[in-house]
Parts: structure tokens; sequence; C-alpha cells
């Protein structure tokens, strides 16, 4: 299964086409659909921080997804975000979506937009691993399974490419 073409921008203003324009040869893209959501998603944060820390070709982005809204509703939301966010990196990582979610969500197989959604993909747009929820360890263990695969087949020269 692959992830779903989808037009995000960052919170410092950069257009993205999912999965393509993502940085990493692995990237964890975390879906939030509901504010409250991310109370989970910084339950996550500290661990997938150290994991790519430790696996230099993963990169690890929030999407905030949300339905198409008109302009100014979307540049008051996203404005709120940039306030609440002081830390620049966090904000290049935070890609916000305006997309149709039922669409999204059927190609995701999502049951529904009450949880939090993660997905470790590789350059192709391909899901290697999914998970949901806050933090658990037994998905943090699952996850970091997939990625030392996963990063044993990056070619050498990629994996430098990215210290």
């Amino acid at each position: 299964m692959k992830f779903p073409d989808v037009k995000a921008t960052s919170l410092t203003n950069r257009a993205y086409q999912l999965p393509r324009d993502l940085d990493g040869e692995l990237n964890l893209v975390i879906v939030a659909f509901k504010q409250w959501q991310q109370d989970w998603v910084d339950t996550w944060i500290p661990s997938l921080q150290r994991l790519a820390y430790e696996h230099k070709t993963l990169r690890v982005y929030e999407m905030p997804t949300m339905s198409r809204f008109n302009g100014l509703y979307r540049f008051m939301i996203d404005n709120g975000m940039r306030a609440g966010i002081p830390d620049k990196a966090v904000r290049a990582a935070t890609l916000c979506a305006y997309i149709d979610l039922p669409p999204f969500a059927q190609a995701l197989q999502l049951p529904n937009y009450d949880s939090i959604y993660l997905f470790l993909l590789d350059r192709t747009g391909a899901i290697l691993w999914r998970g949901q929820g806050p933090y658990d360890q037994a998905q943090l263990a699952d996850l970091t399974a997939t990625v030392e695969r996963a990063s044993s087949t990056v070619p050498v020269s990629m994996a430098h490419a990215f210290r």
C-alpha cells in the first residue's frame, strides 16, 4: 500500500507534494485530525526524535489534516499553530494538509478520525509500517525494528549523505 498524494504546506511556508517531497530515505508521517490529538502526537515525539537521531536516513513529520477551508480560515489556523510552536525545526516538520478527508481516509483504510495514525514510508511512498493512537512501547519496538531493517537496505552512499 502507498501513501496517497497530498498537497501540504509546512509552518515555514514550504510547499510539499507528499510523499514525493519528503526529505528522508525513510519518513515517518504522524497524521492527526483534531486539535486535542496534539497531546497524543506529543507522547511520541521524544522517542521518535531519538530514533531519527540514531537512524540518520529517517525524518519525522507531523501532518495536521483538515477539511478544505477558505483562505482566511486556513491563515488563522496556520498562524495559531505557528504561534504555539516556537521551534523553527518543528515548524518546518509540521505539514498542514487541507484536503478532502474521506478519499484520504479511504486510501489509507482509516476507520475514523478519532485517533492519530503513524506511517513509515520509503522514498517511493510505500507504507512499511503503520501505528495508531498515543505512544505505546510495543508499537515503538515494532517501528524501531522496521526502521532498522529498512535502514540496512539504504545504499551506504545515501546513508552517509544524511549524517
